[in-house]
């Protein structure tokens, strides 16, 4: 699946993107709001700039994503392989990592505020600069 007919599914008002191999598709500065990305292939995707405000990225695959100056406030990552990906100026705040693998992830100047981390695995994340300020 490509950029252009996620494009034209959005616009459709599609939101359930579940179960899909996205990898490597190019979703920058994208309004992905409320989507279902449950236990999608996410692997090398863009989502540079987008918004993803309580969209549900649990049991995805996100390895080596870019994530950076992404607006997940409460977002589901529950479960969620975030291995290697970039993070950096991303807004996590009040987002839900319980279990989610962010093992050598790039959280530089990240917000997780609130966010839910139980079980979250930080192996070898860069955390400078992260907002780490309440969190469970």
């Amino acid at each position: 699946m490509n950029t252009q007919v996620i494009s034209y599914m959005l616009q459709a008002g599609k939101k359930d993107f579940s179960y899909l191999n996205l990898s490597g598709v190019d979703l920058t500065d994208k309004n992905l709001s409320d989507v279902d990305f449950t236990g999608s292939n996410l692997s090398n995707v863009n989502l540079e700039d987008s918004t993803l405000t309580n969209t549900n990225f649990s049991d995805a695959n996100l390895t080596k994503a870019n994530l950076s100056w992404t607006q997940c406030s409460y977002a589901n990552f529950t479960g969620a392989n975030l291995s290697g990906a970039s993070l950096i100026c991303a807004n996590l705040s009040y987002a839900r990592l319980t279990d989610a693998d962010l093992t050598g992830a790039d959280l530089k100047n990240t917000d997780l505020s609130y966010a839910i981390l139980i079980g979250a695995d930080f192996t070898d994340a860069i955390l400078l600069n992260t907002h780490l300020t309440t969190i469970i």
